[in-house]
């Protein structure tokens, strides 16, 4: 989660533990959900799926809460507050590949045939990483997919050697 915030530019920042006055506005959103939607919903729905309940969570929160006034937010809603106070609201580019994001980082060294081994498998990296150490990234779920980290924060897809089709290749 730290990596991910980095990398979008978000401090990170928890809450002293057995400290809840600093989770007091979290807190009292949960006793609303509980109060005004969940428990309706439970009485109402009885055999209720899980999309039912996340579509109408959704619109219980884009429909009554955040058009609700709240004492807290200086006798306003919190979409109107948001609407007001705008400028703190930073935006992804629609550039970013949120994947890459999410790709755990490792530390390897590039061998001297530009290999590198990850995973019980080889991977080739390009030639002027020869001997240095590099950050590799992939997917924690599939490991057929390394990139190497540039240290412009450029990936490049490594390929994978594929040692019995390379020993067919003729050399001089």
């Amino acid at each position: 989660m730290k990596l991910v915030c980095a990398r979008l530019g978000i401090e990170l920042i928890h809450s002293r533990p057995y400290t809840p006055e600093g989770r007091g506005k979290i807190e009292r959103f949960f006793r609303t959900v509980r109060s005004s939607f969940l428990t309706p919903f439970l009485v109402e729905e009885s055999n209720s799926t899980i999309e039912k309940l996340n579509n109408a969570f959704h619109e219980w929160v884009d429909n009554k809460y955040h058009c609700r006034i709240h004492r807290g937010l200086d006798i306003c809603s919190p979409l109107d507050s948001w609407v007001q106070d705008n400028t703190v609201v930073r935006r992804i580019s629609t550039s970013v590949n949120l994947k890459h994001l999410f790709l755990n980082t490792e530390e390897r060294t590039v061998l001297r045939d530009c290999t590198i081994y990850f995973k019980k498998r080889r991977f080739e990296v390009p030639p002027e990483y020869r001997s240095r150490r590099i950050n590799i990234r992939c997917d924690p779920t599939d490991f057929n997919q390394v990139f190497l980290e540039k240290t412009s924060g450029e990936l490049i897809e490594l390929r994978f050697v594929d040692c019995i089709e390379n020993r067919l290749i003729k050399r001089k």
